[in-house]
């Protein structure tokens, strides 16, 4: 049977041509919802770690209501929240990125264009993890300093 009989018969049948331009899609679509699935784990982590810090700060604020407020203390509390709020954010950029990516995939042939269409946003992706855990780090820090103090 010629080529293009084997294909029609393909065709008929239901089977999907499997070409390299369907391997790229489903291998880039794969990538993009990996992605979407990470940041999506990271912003619940982050609202969580927001949640946790604001019930770590009522117990910590709730034995010594008369003392005069530390700067250093609020320093450290506005910056742990700051770094949390900012993770969460980028992890929310990243996130509708990789949605919309995944969309985007249906016009991706080569692998240069999936290339590029990785490139796109990678600054806020690496970054939305590192900060979030150069809070936890902080938070860490906090609680170990406060505790002994």
């Amino acid at each position: 049977m010629s080529e293009d009989g084997a294909d029609k018969r393909d065709e008929e049948i239901g089977e999907p041509r499997n070409t390299d331009a369907d391997r790229l899609f489903q291998s880039g679509t794969d990538y993009w919802k990996a992605q979407l699935e990470f940041f999506k784990q990271l912003m619940i982590a982050n609202l969580a770690a927001v949640a946790a810090f604001g019930a770590l700060l009522s117990g910590f604020y709730a034995d010594s209501p008369k003392e005069p407020v530390d700067p250093i203390k609020v320093s450290f509390i506005v910056v742990i929240f700051l770094l949390f709020m900012i993770s969460l954010l980028i992890s929310i950029l990243a996130a509708s990125e990789a949605r919309g990516n995944i969309l985007e995939m249906r016009n991706v042939k080569t692998e240069e264009q999936f290339s590029d269409l990785r490139a796109g946003g990678k600054g806020e992706r690496k970054w939305a993890a590192r900060i979030f855990m150069v809070g936890v780090g902080l938070l860490a820090v906090f609680t170990l300093i406060y505790a002994i103090l």
